[in-house]
Parts: structure tokens; sequence; C-alpha cells
């Protein structure tokens, strides 16, 4: 509270003279602090003059946060209807507010109105929230199939937040198949063999379990022997 005191004794929230910065870092403080009304009440006091797209992001983020996911989509139409064009953080706050409400129609929409319409190249946190998304309404096969088709390679992290998610919703069959890629794309990460063996324990797989093990087991052997035979050496006074 004693920041926004000080930025108000500093003549920066006058009404009418409000500083957009200071008005945006102070709704984003408030929005993480989980004070969403008062983010609500310093964006109200900006006036529309004031507000640029970082100050409407700072909006959607505060309320989708903090569990207002269709309040958050009402001010993203608001922005788009007052003529702003938002950019890929915008498009990511708002895809994010979606996946905590379960809007999966909503957030394909999104998804594709940032690709087509504002041409948009999506980063991996974009095509991350729309994993989220799905995995949250359930639709695996559907987010697996849209990792897949990704024009970018996925990243570790999103592989492992779909086989979390086929954990949850008790799908070990489709949970095999997406570790089967985390493993292929980071072979000697140990946590990785843990989450498969987990996943097949759930499902009282043992054979699977120990294949796992062992093959875990292997990679650290491999690692081991490669590091005993380094060498190293230190020069002193010439010698």
């Amino acid at each position: 509270d004693w920041v926004e005191a000080c930025a108000a004794e500093s003549g920066f929230l006058r009404r009418g003279t409000t500083s957009a910065r200071v008005a945006n870092a102070l709704i984003h403080m408030h929005g993480k602090a989980g004070r969403v009304e008062r983010s609500c009440a310093i964006f109200d006091s900006m006036g529309a003059a004031r507000r640029t797209v970082v100050s409407w992001t700072a909006m959607v983020q505060a309320l989708a946060t903090n569990g207002h996911a269709v309040a958050a989509l009402v001010r993203f139409a608001q922005m788009l209807r007052e003529g702003f064009v938002p950019d890929e953080v915008a498009f990511l706050s708002a895809i994010g507010a979606c996946a905590c409400a379960g809007l999966v129609s909503e957030g394909r929409r999104l998804f594709e109105s940032m690709v087509e319409e504002h041409r948009i190249a999506p980063q991996m946190e974009h095509y991350g929230s729309m994993v989220e998304l799905l995995c949250r309404a359930g639709s695996l096969a559907d987010a697996f199939e849209f990792v897949l088709a990704m024009p970018v390679a996925p990243d570790p992290v999103i592989w492992r937040a779909l086989a979390g998610a086929c954990r949850d919703h008790g799908d070990a069959g489709l949970a095999r198949r997406v570790m089967d890629h985390v493993i292929a794309m980071e072979p000697h990460h140990a946590g990785n063999y843990l989450l498969a063996s987990n996943l097949c324990a759930a499902d009282e797989d043992w054979g699977r379990v120990v294949d796992v093990r062992l093959e875990m087991g292997a990679r650290k052997a491999t690692i081991s022997r490669t590091a005993s035979g380094a060498v190293s050496s230190v020069q002193v006074n010439g010698e």
C-alpha cells in the first residue's frame, strides 16, 4: 500500500493527469497480490483517454489470475470494441482466462483470431495455455493432437503437463504415448523416468515399471562412465 501512497503523494495518480505507466504497474501489482478490486478501481480512475493496451492487458491478467475469468473476457471484449489492437501478451491472458473457466470454444476462437486475424506468431506459452485449456476440459485426445500439430517442436514442459493430465484423468494408454515423446527429448532426465514409472504403477503395470527402472539405471550408468573418463589438469609454476 505504501507504494501506491507514494505514487499518489508524488502526483502520479491525480484524476485527469494519471500516469499510465504508474497506473499499469499498480494494476499489475495489486492483481498479483490478490487485490483485484483495487486493480479495477485504479483502472477505472485512469479514464478512457489514458488507457493503453498494457492497461487493458494488466486488467485482464488481474481478473483472470484471481478467478474472475468471465469478467476478464468481458474486459478483453471491451478493449476490442474501443479499437485497441491486442498484442501477444493480451491474447495469452485471455486464453489463460478461458483455461480457468473451461471455455474451450472461446479459447480456440481467440487462438485462431490471434494467428489468422492479427498475424501474431504463437509462442510456446500460447501453445502451453491451449494445452492446459484442453486438458482441464478433459479433451486429452484433442490436446495430444494439438501438440503433434504444432509447427514448432513442443518443449518437455508441455509434454509433461499433458502426461500429468492423462494421469489425473486415468488415461494410462495416452500417458504412455506422451511419456515416450518426453523421454525421447530428454533421455538423460531422471525425472522423466520417475514420472513414467509412477504412471505405470498407477495403472498397475508392474512389468513396465521394472522396464522403466532398468532403462533409467542404464542411462545413469552411461552418464557415470562418461564422467569417470574425464581428465583435468592444473599448471603450477610451469609444471
